[in-house]
């Protein structure tokens, strides 16, 4: 009997190691990090930490370098500044803090475009966050919402990605063996199926062609990036904030592998001409981080997130920024 029992515990410790590594990775783990938000798109979730990635009460990623702060800086981007593919020292707000001695509030998240980061800075602006300096870049998913937009859509961003609340995957705390019964049986093979088309609406890779182009360049409308970049500027001259404007960088090589990359850089490229003649016109300091990467793409990881390197040269030269 006890060695039954024995056997069965085991068997029982396997399992719940097991379904714990399983929950780790799966969709429904990943987005507890992010919470749907009516007006941010999406916020970092303040009950959410691990041993990457710990989230204050502003629902900002906090790096927690116990330094005295006497100026704050506030980067407004993609996940390219979120990055949670790095554990935290190696994130660029954690060096910019460790370098700079300056406090950084990061509100990224992954598939913010201008227009989100424009409505979370005014989130936090009424939140009476006010940083000496904002870094605000420009976007690949500006590009990306005109080419993942099924044809029928029009691309207003709110109609990109979806909030995930209505999404029905398990929450676990205790007992992952539950997560394994989820796992193997036809509900969850059902919903990750569905998941991406719950999420996201938008056209398959496979099925992209000269309509999904032409739907691409009809939508585009440099105006209305324009008036986002004259938002901002207003904003910081009232706030009297210190704007600093960013290009994307993508790494090209990767970017012209297949023709819906070679799309979205179409895009990105035009924004950060907006972003390069806005910032000259107005007397707006810019990194452009697409041309000091155009020779440095060994310093980036895939398409468009950055090594532990790159994160560092992106670091200084933010730094160098401050004080110019």
């Amino acid at each position: 009997m006890l060695s039954i029992l024995f056997v069965l515990t085991i068997i029982f410790i396997f399992l719940e190691i097991f379904g714990y590594r399983k929950y780790i990775k799966s969709s429904s783990y990943i987005t507890n990090l992010f919470s749907p938000h009516h007006f941010c798109h999406y916020i970092l979730n303040k009950d959410y930490s691990n041993n990457k990635i710990q989230i204050d009460n502003n629902n900002f990623r906090n790096y927690d370098l116990k330094q005295d702060k006497s100026q704050s800086l506030y980067l407004s981007g993609d996940c390219n500044f979120f990055e949670h593919h790095h554990t935290t020292q190696n994130t660029l707000g954690y060096m910019i803090e460790k370098k700079g001695n300056i406090k950084v509030f990061n509100p990224s998240c992954p598939h913010y475009s201008i227009s989100h980061q424009l409505n979370r800075f005014i989130f936090d602006l009424k939140k009476n966050i006010k940083p000496k300096y904002l870094v605000f870049s420009s976007s690949v998913n500006d590009s990306l919402a005109l080419l993942n937009n099924n044809k029928n859509f029009m691309a207003d961003y709110g109609n990109f990605y979806k909030p995930t609340s209505a999404l029905k995957f398990p929450k676990i705390k205790h007992f992952y063996i539950r997560y394994l019964f989820f796992y193997f049986s036809h509900k969850y093979k059902n919903t990750l199926e569905s998941f991406e088309k719950e999420l996201v609406r938008k056209s398959r890779w496979e099925e992209l062609n000269f309509e999904n182009y032409d739907k691409m360049e009809k939508n585009f409308n440099k105006t209305n990036v324009l008036d986002i970049l004259k938002i901002i500027k207003f904003l910081c001259d009232e706030k009297k904030i210190k704007l600093i404007f960013c290009t994307f960088a993508s790494k090209k090589k990767e970017m012209l592998k297949y023709e819906h990359r070679k799309q979205t850089l179409k895009y990105i490229t035009s924004i950060n001409k907006i972003f390069r003649e806005f910032s000259k016109k107005n007397n707006i300091p810019l990194i452009d981080f697409e041309n000091i990467f155009e020779e440095k793409e060994d310093l980036m990881l895939n398409k468009w997130d950055y090594t532990i390197a790159g994160n560092n040269l992106r670091c200084n030269e933010i730094l160098k920024s401050l004080i110019t």
